[in-house]
């Protein structure tokens, strides 16, 4: 996706940034009682590994460049992309619960029972719409720091920089080998490349740098 490259936006990226990082800091602190670097630092660890997971499904996904991207406005859109993908979505859960609903299946239970359905999963999608607002508001601003250095490897994959490490089976054992991006993969091979999932990969990775800086954090008290 074409970003803003100029100075302008750089800096604008930044500004939002530090106005969003501030918030979180005296909110943290006046409603909370707590530091929300430590906060972060303690719990961010386990939000990346869990974002890891949801990444093996969603890095197909144009919006994730935008997320692992060194640009602060770029990775911002990105953000906001997400939860506009996430919030139209979450509104085709929102239509009739019992529209596409054969005739035959309209007894008095069927109607109960998706009704029962329909309320359950809005409750739930409530809950799921509150995670991701707060992730964009509290875990996003700081995670950008931090998906600067973990995210360099995906960056490099992004650019089409790195080979593709591929398994080859050959009898009964197998061959590795490298390939250029963009070739086609011969057959019966495997592309084992570590960040052949981009944004899972950065995840993980960013799990792997807060968990470190937990464990260092605490090892200094």
């Amino acid at each position: 996706m074409a970003g803003p490259s100029r100075l302008g936006g750089v800096l604008l990226g930044f500004v939002i940034l530090a106005l969003l990082i501030a918030g979180n800091v005296w909110a943290f602190h006046a409603v909370a009682h707590t530091s929300y670097l430590v906060w972060y630092l303690r719990n961010g660890a386990t939000i990346a590994l869990a974002a890891s997971f949801v990444g093996l499904i969603w890095d197909g996904v144009t919006l994730r460049d935008d997320l692992l991207s060194a640009h602060p406005l770029v990775y911002l859109r990105g953000c906001v992309g997400l939860l506009s993908v996430f919030f139209y979505s979450v509104s085709v859960h929102l239509t009739s619960p019992i529209q596409g609903t054969t005739g035959t299946e309209l007894g008095p239970g069927s109607i109960v029972g998706a009704l029962f359905d329909a309320l359950l999963s809005l409750l739930a999608l409530l809950v799921i719409g509150v995670v991701v607002l707060a992730w964009l508001l509290v875990v996003a601003p700081l995670n950008y720091f931090i998906t600067l250095v973990s995210g360099s490897l995906a960056r490099q994959e992004l650019r089409g920089q790195l080979l593709r490490a591929i398994v080859v089976p050959r009898g009964a054992g197998i061959e590795l080998a490298t390939q250029a991006r963009g070739l086609e993969l011969p057959q019966n091979a495997v592309d084992v490349s570590l960040a052949r999932k981009p944004f899972a990969v950065t995840q993980a990775i960013t799990s792997l740098v807060l968990w470190l800086a937990t464990w260092t954090l605490a090892l200094s008290h």
